[in-house]
């Protein structure tokens, strides 16, 4: 499942564009989403942020950010309708 990281410390990147890459870096406060795939042979793992495909390397990943969420994908996230039958299931009031 992805993981939301917030850098608490600026991050290099290499941002992946049409047929080329370059070297940027990431502010203090970006939140990113890491992809849950192992890192590649570099030590290098996937991100997005606001919709650019990124590269990062874990080591400095971990060092530079935090987690503060697991996030489902899209498709595997249930629909509000479900949600709220299983609370009411549950005996607790569906709160929107």
């Amino acid at each position: 499942m992805p993981v939301l990281y917030r850098l608490f410390k600026p991050i290099p990147v290499v941002i992946q564009e049409m047929d080329s890459r370059r070297l940027d870096q990431l502010p203090a406060g970006s939140e990113v989403v890491c992809a849950d795939e192992p890192p590649d042979q570099n030590g290098m793992v996937n991100l997005t942020y606001e919709n650019t495909s990124l590269l990062v390397f874990l080591c400095d990943l971990e060092d530079r950010a935090e987690a503060i969420a697991h996030r489902a994908p899209i498709n595997e996230r249930p629909a509000p309708e479900t949600i709220s039958i299983r609370n009411k299931a549950k005996g607790t009031a569906a709160a929107r």
